[in-house]
């Protein structure tokens, strides 16, 4: 082949395997983070690597931070640019997408076991507080306690009180044979906490 003249032809193959392949025929150092798993396809033939290695990112739903001599595969992206910051994360679990703000941020995060859907989120902000707080918005269940120069997430206290009532309103009954026997002391009330 000429040289700088790339051919790859990957269909349904892990991720992290394509970026390898990738980063021995093209010698830069590539590697992915902890954040990136799944199967992607890759076709090019060519000598416009940049597009095509972008183009690849784009439909795998991936991010690239090229340091000096290390590119890093990710699919979370945090940048501050013209004042502003901006998270953007593809299918990341909250608990990682919190972890990986914590490593950038000034503002120490701390946080209780987050929901485990994974979420897609793009947020733009003028400062650390505000976008913890967007952030927050995608959290179900999740309040965020501020304090000086700290954030905490837990779990929403008044979900847990919910959950309280529905269990005063009603009783269950364990029979010797296993089963159980709901008794309901106010039945409306519980109707009504389901329906919520």
């Amino acid at each position: 082949a000429d040289e700088g003249h790339f051919s790859w032809d990957f269909s349904v193959c892990d991720l992290e395997d394509i970026v390898y392949a990738i980063s021995m025929d093209t010698g830069i150092s590539i590697v992915t983070d902890d954040t990136v798993s799944g199967k992607g396809s890759f076709k090019f033939s060519g000598k416009d690597f940049d597009s095509a290695f972008d183009s690849f990112l784009d439909s795998s739903r991936l991010y690239v931070e090229k340091k000096d001599k290390l590119w890093v595969v990710s699919r979370f992206k945090y940048t501050e640019l013209d004042g502003f910051l901006y998270l953007d994360a593809y299918d990341l679990s909250p608990n990682l997408i919190v972890e990986k703000l914590s490593e950038k941020m000034k503002t120490i995060i701390t946080f209780d076991t987050l929901p485990a859907n994974p979420i897609t989120v793009h947020i733009k902000s003028n400062n650390e507080i505000d976008l913890l707080r967007k952030l927050n918005k995608f959290l179900y269940g999740i309040e965020m306690v501020e304090d000086e120069n700290s954030v905490h997430f837990s779990k929403n206290m008044n979900l847990q009180k919910k959950n309280m009532v529905l269990n005063n309103n009603c009783e269950f009954i364990k029979n010797e044979d296993g089963s159980f026997v709901i008794d309901l002391k106010e039945e409306d009330s519980f109707v009504n906490i389901l329906n919520n």
